[in-house]
C-alpha cells in the first residue's frame, strides 16, 4: 500500500521482541482518526515475532511504515527513525506504552493554534494496580524554564512532546549512542540547550489532556531494574554528558542541585567504594559548592569528595533529620512553580 505523501506528523516507535505489548500499542495507533499521519516502525534485529506482526499492521493500513535493521540499541533504532520520518512534527513510543484516542490529532491542531514548536502533553502513568495522571505544567513555559525543569525533574518524555522537526534539525540534535538510560532526557535538554545556544527562543504550549499510557510494569529494561551500582554508574555517566551539553546557557543550579542528590543517595546507601566515590564526584566538588543549593546533602557530599569520607559517614546520622525537613521543603517549592 501507498505510504502517507507529506505526512503532518511522525510517530515514530523503537521495536525490540516487544511481542507481548506490541499489538496494544500498533491498535492504539491505528485507531487514531488522523490520516496526515505516519507511524515509522523500526524493529532493531528482534528475534522473536515482532516484526511479522508490524508487517501485518503496514499491510492494512497504509499510514504504517516498517524498517528491520541490526540490533544496534533503542538509541539508534530511534535515530534511525527520525532520519526516515518525513513528518512536519515528530513524537516517540515506546512499544510497551500506547496512545489515547486521536491523541496526535489533537496535539498537531494545539501546535496550529498556538505556532508552537513544541507541544508537551499530560499523561496516564500506569501501573498493574493504579492509574495516575501527570499535569507536567510549566508557568509562561519558555526554552529556560523547560530546560531547568528538565533537569530538575527527569520527566521529558519524548512519548508526550510534540517538536516540530526542523528545529531538530537546525539544532542539530542526535540521541546518544552509549547510555544505558535516559535517551529521552539527553534528546530534550540537546535540543533546548541547543535551541539557547544559538539564541532561538522556542514556541512552546502545552495540551491538556493525557496522550499516552506509560506503562511502568513492562519495561524489563528500565533503571530500576539495574543493580543498585550499575544504576549509580549509569547515573553518573547521564550526569557527565549533561553537564557538557549545558556549558555556558546557565542552568548550574538545577543541574549541580539535582547532581548532588543522586551522589548522596549512592553515599548513603554505600553504593560506591570510596575510592569511586571520590573519583567520580571530587573534580565537581568547587562547582557544587558555588552553584547547588545549600542543605545538608550537600554539606556531606562535599566532605566525602573531598577526601573526608570517613569522618562523613561519621555524621550522617546527625545530619538525617535536617535532610528529610529539607526533602519535604523542597518537593513543595517545586510543586508551587507549577500549574495544579
Amino acid at each position: 500500500m501507498t505510504s502517507i505523501m507529506n505526512p503532518k506528523v511522525s510517530v515514530i516507535v523503537a521495536i525490540y521482541n516487544a511481542e507481548k505489548t506490541l499489538r496494544r500499542c500498533l491498535d492504539s495507533l491505528k485507531s487514531q482518526h488522523f490520516q496526515e499521519i505516519e507511524f515509522v516502525l523500526i524493529d532493531d534485529g528482534s528475534t522473536d515475532s515482532s516484526l511479522s506482526i508490524c508487517e501485518q499492521y503496514q499491510a492494512e493500513d497504509s499510514r504504517f511504515r516498517v524498517f528491520h535493521q541490526e540490533n544496534k540499541g533503542v538509541s539508534r533504532a530511534r535515530q534511525t527513525g527520525l532520519f526516515l520520518s518525513t513528518g512536519e512534527f515528530i513524537i516517540y513510543l515506546d512499544s510497551d506504552d500506547y496512545a489515547m484516542p486521536d491523541a496526535y490529532q489533537s496535539l498537531y491542531l494545539r501546535a496550529q493554534e498556538t505556532n508552537s514548536d513544541i507541544v508537551y502533553a499530560d499523561y496516564l502513568k500506569c501501573s498493574s494496580d493504579v492509574i495516575l495522571r501527570e499535569t507536567p505544567v510549566i508557568h509562561n513555559c519558555t526554552t529556560k524554564l523547560m530546560l531547568d525543569d528538565a533537569i530538575y525533574h527527569n520527566r521529558a518524555f519524548l512519548w508526550n512532546h510534540l517538536i516540530r522537526k526542523s528545529i531538530i534539525n537546525e539544532c542539530e540534535v542526535a540521541f546518544p549512542q552509549k547510555m544505558d538510560f535516559g535517551e529521552d532526557q539527553f534528546f530534550i535538554i540537546s535540543l533546548l540547550s541547543g535551541a539557547i545556544k544559538d539564541h532561538r527562543e522556542l514556541r512552546i504550549a502545552h495540551y491538556n489532556q493525557p496522550v499516552i499510557c506509560y506503562d511502568k510494569t513492562s519495561n524489563p529494561h528500565s533503571l530500576t531494574s539495574l543493580d543498585s551500582h550499575k544504576r549509580s554508574e549509569s547515573k553518573y555517566f547521564w550526569w557527565k554528558e549533561i553537564g557538557g551539553l549545558i556549558s555556558g546557557v546557565d542552568s548550574d543550579k538545577p543541574y549541580y542541585s539535582v547532581l548532588v542528590v543522586d551522589a548522596f543517595y549512592a553515599f548513603w546507601n554505600s553504593i560506591l567504594t570510596r575510592e569511586e566515590f571520590m573519583d567520580h564526584y571530587g573534580p565537581y566538588t568547587k562547582s557544587i559548592r558555588k552553584y547547588a543549593a545549600c542543605g545538608s546533602r550537600k554539606f556531606i557530599v562535599l566532605l566525602a569528595a573531598k577526601g573526608y569520607y570517613v569522618f562523613a559517614r561519621r555524621v550522617r546520622w546527625i545530619c538525617a533529620p535536617f535532610i528529610l525537613y529539607e526533602r519535604f521543603h523542597q518537593k513543595k517549592n517545586r510543586n508551587s512553580q507549577r500549574v495544579k
